[in-house]
C-alpha cells in the first residue's frame, strides 16, 4: 500500500483516544437518563470536533431507538441571524423546497417520523462549535424541546464548545435568563 493511500493520510481512519471514550461515557449517561444538556468546553485544536464525529456515529450505532442528530454552529457577522432551525434543516438534508415552511414545524415532523413507535421516543442534538450560538437561538431551541415534549420525545443537547461559551454564560446571567441557564448551561465539563 502505498503511503498516499494509507487511511490514516486520506482521513478514512479515526484515531479513539482514552479522552474521546471519556466523553462518550459522560454524554451515553446524560442520555439514559434523559438530561437537557451536557456542554463540554475545550481550546481549539484539541479534537473537539472529531469527538462530536465519534460521538454521533457511535451512538447512532449504540442506540438505534434513539435519533442522533449532528450539527456545526456556524459564526455569522452580527446582524446576519438565519434561524438555527433553518441551519439544522441543511445539516440534516431536510431544507424544504416550498417557500414559507415553518422550520419548527418541518423540524418536529421530521424528528417525530424518526422517533415514532419507540418506547421511549428520544432525540440528541450534538452542536460543535456551540458558542457561536446567541442566547435567542438556545430560546429557539427550547421552544422545540417544549415542543418535542408535548409530544413525548425527550431531547438532549450535546454541545462542544471553546471558552467563549463562558461569555455566553455570563451573558445570560446578567439578562437574568435563569430557565436557558438551567436547561442547557447547567453542566458545562
Amino acid at each position: 500500500m502505498s503511503t498516499s493511500t494509507h487511511p490514516l493520510v486520506t482521513n478514512q481512519a479515526q484515531i479513539i483516544t482514552r479522552q474521546m471514550v471519556r466523553v462518550y461515557q459522560l454524554c451515553l449517561d446524560r442520555v439514559k437518563v434523559r438530561r437537557s444538556a451536557v456542554l463540554f468546553e475545550g481550546s481549539p485544536r484539541t479534537g473537539k470536533s472529531c469527538c462530536a464525529e465519534f460521538i454521533t456515529s457511535r451512538m447512532t450505532g449504540q442506540l438505534p431507538d434513539v435519533w442522533v442528530m449532528l450539527h456545526v454552529a456556524r459564526f455569522r457577522e452580527p446582524g446576519s441571524r438565519p434561524s438555527i432551525l433553518r441551519e439544522i434543516c441543511i445539516s440534516e438534508n431536510i431544507k424544504p423546497t416550498a417557500l414559507g415552511v415553518d422550520y419548527l414545524q418541518h423540524l418536529l415532523a421530521y424528528i417525530e417520523g424518526h422517533v415514532t413507535g419507540q418506547s421511549a421516543p428520544h432525540c440528541v442534538l450534538i452542536v460543535d462549535e456551540v458558542q457561536y450560538w446567541k442566547s435567542s437561538d438556545f430560546y429557539v431551541l427550547k421552544n422545540l424541546n417544549n415542543y418535542l415534549q408535548r409530544q413525548g420525545i425527550t431531547l438532549t443537547l450535546i454541545g462542544f464548545a471553546q471558552s467563549e461559551i463562558y461569555n455566553q454564560l455570563s451573558g445570560l446571567r446578567v439578562l437574568e435568563h435563569y430557565e436557558i441557564i438551567a436547561r442547557f448551561f447547567s453542566e458545562i465539563i
